[in-house]
């Protein structure tokens, strides 16, 4: 330690100063208590012309050392020597900037909003000292940035969000290219960007900052202080994309950021237990997308050491054995063990016991607890009754309002247990509790949604049918806001993913009620609601964009508003009821608007036999308890029971059809004939429809091949066989038949035959693709190879008016956005065709997809037809020709010639259904080969393209 009784205060201040540029330079905290010994030693000389100098240098450090060491009385300290240094030397920059940054430390730190005007003047000032000085201008604007979201943190207030959005663009715009400034400006102007996008949905805003920062973070060496400071924000971004967009690269880019940052941070630096607990969340939001244990395992292992280095008295504690219990809470579920799901109870009840009862964090704790003991008694044989979770949640529920976060999950998860334990009073408490969250306005529309199905899954248990669709219905009502179409489509998909079932079994309800219109009419608002959206682009907002586009801005703003006040963890004074009030408001105004009465309304009955004049849409709606088909012409609905038709077989039979052998789809045929189609084919005509039918198959049944169902075995003739009876198609609602409009002409057609680098080219996908041109004649372009790049075949998709693709594509059945064809140099997937839809001319046909599997949808979300030719159809293809599973080469070739051979002058249907029938007489043994081809789509009449 240096002796400072004998050096001069000149010295004394050189030395702190050389002292804190070392630190500034390598992080190490060493430095910056040295730094301020030497401060100290200037300023116990009395009054010098430069203490100012030396107090400001000194409370600098002090600011320092809170951040660096994390002792948060260093910024008492702090604060009267930077208030001394800016009144003793006013309009300085250097003063009044680090007067601003310790005001900003302390307002995070505190909450004292009283801060903020003083903080914001400094900064001001020390703005207006740096009008000369972009570089320090730009820090000091960055800063104001940071300011600002402190306050808007706090408050919940816009205005203070968008005026740091701004202060950090600012700083940006006036930061000089390669100044070490631009990491850091760009590290604010995205953060506040990220919290703008969580409130308005716009997350495409931060991808540029973004870029940004990423770059600039190349010229910041390794050891530099700040560096793991920008890859966190990097990272947060990261986890914001993959939220708005589903790029699973951007999740795991974001893993890996966190990782870097928390290699370069010292054991001891106070963030690096928020980072660890960052990465794990985002290991954890891993797992829960694509079933990764190892990386909740990660994330078990990161909390694990967090939670045992954080100190007992670490006002953090709390909070981090919270976010390890849920992380043990979901891999005790997962594996289905009992003692993790003990350990995380255990954990969430100390947390509890951290926090003060009349805390929120309290109360989420509680709820937290009475979750996990829920899951605990739902283990099977040997789990322990559900009576403790009962008196938690119970207990839990006392005071709380409405407006409460927890109260949507302390409500559901009450009924849940009380349903578990099954007692006549309990279920009737159960009822009372779904129906208490379903009526709660206020409520996020998912906790609402999943309140309704609950409650009508229990009136349903007990043949209670007119209550148990009235509460269906209501769930149906709600999947629209559910699945907002402001969200990223992974999160609009897995949030689908908890409704299981729901329309089919509401549809049921409706049937036992004597309804089969109504249950047409529940279909067609639960199923395809995905579907349904991309049709009408962002759940009609684009129709009522064109009609009042202030009332499509405000009804946005209103759900997303209430949306996110629930989800926040932060605490932030939302108006939930204002908002609520205010979407109510807007919806009634857009019902009041010409031509929108009927926007995120049920379908009507009416409205959608219009399109039907040409024959019959069959809905094979199979739900727990009844299988029902719904024949639905231009004129009735007909209802055929179908009671031989169990969700056992069709889970069964579905297996075969994903892995179909010859011998399977035999056996699989029949029995479709047996139990569905021939009772179907039967009842068309007795009354007297046309041979001419789209299936809409619901559930599981939406693999197996209805189309070709029949007894085909030698002898067997054709009189059970569908393709010998009627023309089929598929579809994905009923209002997708008519939805695109009947297409003109087509003046241009492509062809394409791409070589994929990554596998062997397919043998005949040449000959095929010669084959093709030439019965297209020279409207048509042949892209072939190399030519054929996910790029271009995205734009010829876009602009085309035919296409037909041979080569490779592969279905992802765990996440079905994620299929694609395969290019020469990478997938095109599913949700590339969605983000491109925008740019797309409407209607085409027809397309022709010569590929595997490309009507194969998702196994969670089979109702939500997620697949490669849906996706065509939205990309404005309406006819589109697939197959259900892999055909062998020579058989595509053989397939092409026949369909196209069957166009001229006819309907895609009819080429398709003829092309099987021929390819059955060809290889009778074998539907694994002529039972694949399907068509998707209203069957317009073609005509071919002319040049």
């Amino acid at each position: 330690m240096t002796d400072f009784d004998t050096v001069p205060p000149e010295r004394a201040g050189d030395l702190g100063d050389a002292l804190y540029r070392l630190f500034d330079q390598t992080g190490d905290p060493r430095p910056l208590l040295a730094a301020q010994e030497a401060y100290r030693a200037a300023l116990a000389h009395g009054d010098h012309k430069r203490a100012p100098v030396w107090r400001t240098n000194l409370g600098l450090c002090l600011v320092r050392e809170s951040e660096r060491v994390g002792r948060p009385a260093a910024l008492d300290e702090a604060l009267p020597l930077l208030r001394s240094a800016a009144a003793s030397r006013p309009g300085r920059l250097a003063v009044h900037a680090n007067l601003g940054l310790g005001l900003w430390r302390q307002l995070e730190r505190t909450g004292d909003l009283t801060l903020l005007p003083e903080a914001l003047i400094a900064l001001n000032t020390a703005g207006a000292a740096a009008r000369r000085r972009p570089s320090a201008g730009a820090r000091v604007l960055s800063n104001t940035s940071s300011v600002l979201m402190a306050a808007w943190e706090l408050t919940g207030d816009r205005e203070h969000l968008d005026a740091a959005v701004e202060a950090a663009r600012a700083a940006c715009a006036l930061v000089p290219a390669g100044d070490d400034a631009v990491p850091g400006c760009a590290s604010a102007l995205v953060r506040a960007l990220l919290d703008r996008a969580t409130v308005a949905g716009d997350r495409t805003s931060v991808a540029e900052p973004a870029r940004r920062l990423r770059r600039s973070l190349r010229a910041v060496p390794p050891g530099h202080p700040d560096r793991p400071i920008y890859l966190n924000q990097l990272a947060i971004a990261g986890r914001a994309t993959f939220t708005g967009t589903g790029d699973l690269d951007a999740l795991d880019q974001a893993i890996r950021d966190w990782a870097e940052a928390i290699r370069l941070l010292p054991a001891e630096h106070p963030d690096r237990a928020a980072y660890r607990a960052n990465r794990a969340g985002a290991l954890r939001v891993r797992f829960e997308t694509v079933a990764d244990t190892g990386a909740l395992d990660e994330a078990v292992r990161e909390l694990e050491e967090v939670a045992a280095a954080t100190a007992m008295d670490d006002p953090e504690r709390a909070a981090r054995l919270a976010g390890l219990a849920n992380a043990l809470h979901r891999k005790g579920v997962a594996v289905g063990a009992s003692e993790l799901l003990a350990r995380a109870a255990d954990l969430l009840r100390a947390a509890a016991e951290l926090v003060a009862p009349d805390r929120p964090e309290h109360r989420e704790h509680r709820v937290n607890l009475g979750a996990v003991l829920l899951s605990a008694a739902g283990l099977g044989p040997g789990a322990p009754p559900p009576d403790e979770a009962i008196a938690v949640l119970t207990e839990t529920t006392t005071g709380i309002g409405p407006d409460d976060p927890v109260l949507a999950n302390t409500l559901l998860n009450l009924g849940q247990a009380r349903e578990l334990r099954g007692g006549r009073d309990d279920l009737a408490e159960a009822a009372e509790a779904y129906a208490t969250l379903l009526g709660t306005e206020v409520a996020p529309a998912l906790s609402r949604a999943m309140a309704a199905q609950s409650l009508g899954q229990l009136h349903a248990g007990q043949a209670r049918w007119r209550a148990a669709r009235e509460a269906l219905g209501r769930a149906v009502e709600l999947l629209d806001l559910v699945a907002w179409a402001g969200l990223g489509r992974d999160d609009q998909e897995r949030l689908l993913t908890q409704f299981p079932a729901l329309a089919t079994t509401a549809a049921a309800c409706a049937i036992e009620l004597d309804d089969p219109d109504g249950a047409v009419e529940i279909l067609e608002q639960g199923r395809g609601v995905l579907y349904a959206q991309a049709l009408t682009r962002s759940a009609g907002t684009d129709e009522v964009r064109a009609n009042a586009a202030d009332l499509a801005d405000r009804l946005g703003a209103a759900h997303d508003l209430v949306e996110a006040s629930h989800r926040s963890g932060q605490s932030v004074v939302w108006d939930r009821h204002r908002a609520v009030q205010e979407r109510d408001a807007v919806l009634a105004e857009i019902h009041r608007t010409p031509g929108l009465e009927h926007f995120l309304r049920p379908p009507r009955i009416g409205d959608l036999r219009a399109g039907l004049a040409r024959g019959t849409v069959v809905v094979v709606n199979v739900a727990a308890h009844r299988c029902d088909a719904l024949l639905v012409t231009a004129t009735a609905t007909h209802h055929v029971p179908l009671p031989a038709l169990t969700n056992d077989d069709i889970r069964r039979y579905a297996a075969t059809a994903l892995r179909p052998t010859d011998a399977g789809l035999t056996e699989l045929l029949a029995w479709l004939w047996d139990t569905v189609t021939g009772p179907v084919l039967d009842r068309l005509d007795q009354v007297g429809a046309p041979d001419r039918v789209w299936w809409m198959p619901t559930g599981a049944l939406s693999f197996l091949p209805i189309h070709a169902a029949g007894h085909h075995g030698p002898g067997d003739g054709t009189t059970r066989s569908v393709p010998h009876r009627v023309v089929s198609s598929y579809l994905p609602t009923i209002r997708s038949l008519t939805a695109p409009g009947k297409p003109p002409a087509p003046t241009a057609a492509t062809v394409i035959a791409p070589a994929d680098a990554r596998r062997s080219h397919l043998p005949a996908t040449l000959r095929e693709a010669h084959d093709v041109h030439r019965y297209l004649g020279p409207a048509a372009d042949l892209v072939t190879g190399a030519d054929a790049s996910a790029a271009r075949v995205g734009d010829l998709l876009a602009d085309t008016g035919w296409a037909h693709f041979a080569g490779h594509a592969t279905a992802d059945p765990a996440r079905p956005s994620e299929s694609y064809l395969a290019l020469h140099d990478g997938p095109l997937r599913i949700r590339d065709l969605l983000r491109a839809q925008a740019g797309i001319r409407r209607t085409r046909t027809p397309a022709y997809l010569s590929a595997c599997s490309t009507v194969q949808g998702g196994l969670r979300l089979p109702d939500e037809n997620i697949h490669i030719a849906a996706a065509l159809r939205l990309a404005g293809f309406a006819d589109v020709v697939a197959t259900s599973w892999p055909v062998p080469d020579a058989v595509a070739v053989r397939a092409a010639r026949l369909i196209y051979a069957g166009l001229p002058g006819g309907r895609p249907a009819q080429a398709v259904n003829a092309a099987t029938r021929a390819l059955r007489e060809r290889y009778p043994r074998r539907p694994s080969c002529w039972a694949a081809y399907v068509h998707v789509g209203a069957d317009y009449e073609v005509t071919f393209p002319t040049a």
